[in-house]
């Protein structure tokens, strides 16, 4: 049955499915701990981040395979507006569940980042990674996590070793001083 898979010509079979399972599964932890009025844990927010890590590499994939590099973006913005929908939701609606929250905010302005490099040239990489270790590192301090700080200054350590040995040589190594 794989023999015969062809991303191109099943695209709209699989994306569809994709999505719907993303939604529901992303969905369920956010209106269970609703509806039962716990606060969300760790494991929570980690199955979130999972999923929607899932989702993405299997988007960025099938949509790789069959369209042009730049339609990935639909999937980043959709994945923004899916989440900013979940922050406005819970500010209407009060929910005082703080960690998902700034997780909730921290997936859209991720996803919002992503967005540049795909849209515009790769040189955006490094900024995008920055503004993500902005948005690590301001989450950490809301939630108070060292997780995400330290995940954050490791992503600093990557954005600067990226633009120290690739950016700079590649735009100002060719350069002669006469």
């Amino acid at each position: 049955a794989l023999r015969n898979y062809d991303p191109a010509i099943h695209f709209w079979e699989v994306m569809p499915f994709l999505i719907g399972y993303f939604v529901v599964y992303s969905t369920m932890v956010f209106l269970f701990n609703l509806r039962t009025r716990h606060k969300s844990n760790l494991l929570d927010v980690i199955m979130l981040f999972l999923n929607t890590g899932i989702f993405y590499g299997f988007s960025y994939n099938l949509i790789d395979s069959s369209f042009d590099h730049e339609w990935i973006a639909a999937v980043t913005l959709g994945l923004s507006a899916f989440y900013t929908l979940h922050v406005w939701y819970c500010l209407a609606k009060k929910v005082l569940d703080r960690e998902l929250m700034i997780s909730f905010l921290g997936l859209a302005s991720l996803f919002l980042a992503i967005t540049f490099p795909l849209l515009l040239c790769s040189e955006w990489i490094t900024v995008s990674w920055a503004v993500q270790a902005l948005v690590l590192l301001w989450m950490a301090d809301k939630i108070d996590s060292r997780f995400l700080r330290q995940s954050s200054y490791v992503l600093y350590t990557i954005v600067m070793c990226r633009f120290a040995f690739l950016d700079l040589p590649y735009h100002f190594g060719r350069g002669t001083i006469d």
